[in-house]
C-alpha cells in the first residue's frame, strides 16, 4: 500500500475555502489593494481592520483557480512572484521533496546527508519525514541539492514532479491578471532564496534580479517585496537595508500578526490562511 500526503503543510487551500473566504471580506468591504493600504497607512488614514489579498511564489494555479475567484468577488489582490520560475518548468525543492516522500514504494529512508531515519509505513509517517527534512533543509540550505539527489537515487520512482498544484504560471498570464486592474505584482526572489543564508552579493543579485525581471515584463515599478519562507531567521538586517536601497517602499515577512502604524515597513506582517492560520480564525480575527 502506498501512502500519500499531497499539500501536507497546506500552503494551497481548496477553491471552495477561498471562494467563501473572498466572498466574506467582499461583503464586510474591508479589503483593499496592498499599496493602497500602505499608503493610507503611510499618509494617516484609517486602515483598522482592513485587510490586503496577497500570494506567494506564482504557481499557475493562482491564474487559473484564483483569479477567477477575484474577479467573480471584485477582490484586489498582489502576486509576489519568484521570476527565476515564471514561465518555467522549474519545481520548488520543497514540492520535489513532497513528490519523491509520496511516490516512493520504500518503507524507511535513511539520509546521510542532513542525517536521520525515517520509516515511511503511514501516511502521518511520510508526513513527519517531509516536515523533518525540510526543516532540516530551510537551517542548511547548501545540502538541498544533494539531499535530493541522495532520495531521488533511493526512492525507486521518476522524477518527473508532475502535480498540477507544482505548475508555475506564465508572463503572458501574469500580464492577463495585471490588465485586469485586480492584481498586481511584486518580486519574491529570482530563486527562492533564503536571504539570511547567502552571501552579500547573492542577496543582492536575488533582490535587484528579481525587481528588474519583474519590471521589465509587466512594465511597472515594483514597489513591495516579499521574502522567501519569510520568518524571522530567513532574512536579516542586511537584506532589509538592500531592500530598502533598491528603493522597495515596504516589504513582507510570513510572520503572524496584525500591521499598525508602529509595525516597520520592513517587516510587514502577514497571517497564513490555512498555514498558520486556518479560515474561521482569519475570519474571526477580523471582528
Amino acid at each position: 500500500m502506498l501512502f500519500r500526503s499531497e499539500n501536507c503543510s497546506r500552503k494551497h487551500i481548496a477553491a471552495a475555502d477561498f471562494d467563501a473566504l473572498m466572498q466574506f471580506l467582499a461583503s464586510c468591504g474591508r479589503v483593499g489593494a496592498l499599496t493602497e493600504l500602505l499608503s493610507d497607512m503611510e499618509h494617516g488614514r484609517p486602515v483598522a481592520g482592513r485587510v490586503a489579498v496577497t500570494f506567494d511564489d506564482g504557481f499557475e494555479n493562482n491564474y487559473s483557480v484564483a483569479f477567477p475567484i477575484l474577479q467573480k468577488h471584485r477582490v484586489p489582490a498582489t502576486f509576489f512572484l519568484t521570476t527565476g520560475f515564471i514561465g518555467s518548468s522549474r519545481v520548488f525543492w520543497v514540492d520535489k521533496l513532497e513528490y519523491l516522500l509520496n511516490e516512493t514504494p520504500a518503507e524507511r529512508l535513511a539520509l546521510t546527508t542532513t542525517g536521520g531515519e525515517f520509516p515511511l509505513t503511514s501516511t502521518a509517517a511520510r508526513e513527519h519525514a517531509l516536515r523533518a527534512i525540510k526543516h532540516a533543509l530551510k537551517r542548511q540550505p547548501m545540502l538541498i541539492d544533494d539531499t535530493l539527489a541522495e532520495i531521488e537515487a533511493c526512492a525507486g520512482v521518476a522524477p518527473e514532479y508532475s502535480c498540477p498544484d507544482y505548475r508555475m504560471m506564465t508572463w503572458d498570464q501574469a500580464r492577463e491578471m495585471q490588465r485586469s486592474g485586480l492584481c498586481d505584482f511584486g518580486p519574491h526572489t529570482v530563486d527562492h532564496a533564503i536571504l539570511s543564508h547567502v552571501t552579500s552579493r547573492e542577496k543582492e543579485r536575488q533582490i535587484l534580479g528579481s525587481k528588474a525581471t519583474l519590471e521589465r515584463e509587466l512594465a511597472v515599478a515594483a514597489s513591495v517585496f516579499a521574502y522567501p519562507e519569510g520568518q524571522q531567521d530567513h532574512f536579516d538586517d542586511e537584506a532589509i537595508e538592500m531592500v530598502r536601497r533598491a528603493g522597495f517602499s515596504a516589504a513582507v515577512s510570513a510572520i503572524f500578526g496584525v500591521n499598525t502604524p508602529a509595525t516597520s515597513k520592513y517587516r510587514l506582517y502577514r497571517n497564513m490562511v490555512e498555514f498558520a492560520a486556518p479560515f474561521q480564525q482569519c475570519v474571526e480575527g477580523m471582528q
